[in-house]
């Protein structure tokens, strides 16, 4: 029988986040897309996600916003998590930048509309290549394109209502730190080094407080946001090895 992973997506990602990795893991794992957050609470996201999961211990995957609901799941029911993985997430408070942002993007949306996410705000979560002149655009390729017309696909699919709800109900975070080394549940980080949106400081912080306890750091080198997309061939391997599955490669 092949083992099952659970993975819930991030801000306005559905389960087509998954579609490029995918063919890297169904031929050994049982991939079960979980539901994109559109709640009014964290906990009544958590109540829908202990209806779906089985009552066994799960091996529990989550990225970016999908990362942060995943670890907060783990450390309120740990009984259910038998093994986390966070791709792209620091589960702390968002900085007062990122919030006064999403402020504004609320503003904006009631001023305006929601006119979803734009396709260069899609090219930003990407680890593109610079062109060498500073002033010019970045050199998108077609595999950039192709990356960028999934974005902004989830995006249209899940609309105005979904982008409300994520932004005023899940912004308010906790350092979930403290509560991960109590919760004792092996938790793997994988990240970009350069990743913008996250706060690579608080892995630093991380590593030292947990002195090698259940506490995995798989840090990849750029800048890119939408791993799953981007290095699903890296992400993949990874996974393989979390699940003890390394001889599959």
């Amino acid at each position: 029988m092949k083992p099952k992973i659970y993975l819930i997506p991030g801000t306005m990602c559905t389960a087509l986040l998954w579609c490029r990795l995918m063919p890297y893991l169904e031929s050994a794992v049982e991939i079960i897309p979980l539901p994109p957050y559109q709640h009014a609470s964290p906990s009544a996201y958590f109540s829908q996600l202990r209806q779906l999961l089985p009552q066994r211990p799960v091996n529990l995957v989550g990225f970016s916003l999908g990362g942060y609901l995943a670890a907060s799941f783990s450390t309120q029911f740990p009984a259910q998590v038998q093994q986390l993985f966070v791709i792209s997430n620091t589960p702390c408070a968002l900085s007062d930048t990122e919030l006064t942002a999403r402020q504004q993007a609320l503003v904006l949306v009631d001023r305006y509309g929601y006119k979803g996410i734009s396709r260069k705000r899609a090219a930003d979560l990407l680890d593109r290549q610079a062109s060498s002149c500073p002033l010019a655009e970045p050199n998108h390729t077609s595999a950039d394109e192709a990356l960028i017309d999934i974005i902004v696909e989830m995006d249209r699919v899940l609309g105005e209502s979904t982008f409300r709800l994520q932004l005023q109900t899940a912004s308010a975070r906790q350092d979930l730190m403290a509560d991960l080394l109590a919760a004792g549940v092996p938790t793997t980080f994988y990240y970009s080094e350069g990743d913008p949106l996250l706060q690579t400081d608080w892995f630093q912080r991380l590593q030292t407080r947990a002195q090698d306890r259940h506490i995995g750091l798989l840090p990849t080198s750029g800048r890119g946001h939408m791993l799953p997309l981007e290095k699903p061939n890296e992400l993949a391997v990874h996974l393989l090895n979390w699940l003890g599955l390394d001889d599959l490669q």
